[in-house]
């Protein structure tokens, strides 16, 4: 049995060595040192600070914002110009959602966010990065951070 348990731990201990590492947390410090953005040079999976947004919007025109939590949250208020996204891990395959996007690209920039109890954005960007897209960044904080610094939102009016 001690022999059995054993080997059930080391399969246990390689499963989780053998995971992708997690995305990439860039510090606000680093924020001045930051290069414009460069596809050929961007690490994929990389978490963004708050302070880093407007920098990698200026250098990202064409970046693709996905709001991932659910249509209700959207309506009341998102980054501009981000597309709804609702994940929910539960009811569908990443890839399901984004084959109902065609215009999406494995080689487009993404930038994921929900909000600070909502870590689906960490989720989606993992599961995209598995099926093949490969410039991913996510808003580390959510959008209550974003709201705090004062940063604009689009909201629109929800029908009752």
């Amino acid at each position: 049995m001690k022999v059995i348990c054993q080997i059930l731990l080391l399969i246990a201990v390689g499963l989780v060595a053998c995971r992708p590492p997690g995305p990439k947390v860039i510090k606000a410090a680093d924020v001045e040192d930051l290069p414009p953005f460069d596809p050929a040079t961007q690490q994929t999976q990389t978490r963004l600070n708050i302070e880093h947004i407007k920098h990698f919007l200026e250098s990202n025109p064409d970046a693709i914002l996905l709001d991932v939590r659910g249509l209700e949250d959207y309506d009341k208020g998102h980054l501009p110009g981000a597309v709804s996204f609702p994940y929910d891990l539960k009811k569908q395959s990443i890839q399901e959602q984004l084959i109902a996007h065609p215009d999406y690209d494995t080689k487009k920039v993404y930038l994921t966010y929900g909000s600070t109890e909502n870590f689906y954005a960490i989720e989606v960007v993992l599961r995209m990065a598995s099926a093949g897209y490969q410039y991913l960044n996510s808003l580390n904080g959510g959008i209550e951070d974003w709201v705090k610094l004062g940063l604009p939102v689009e909201s629109k009016e929800v029908v009752k």
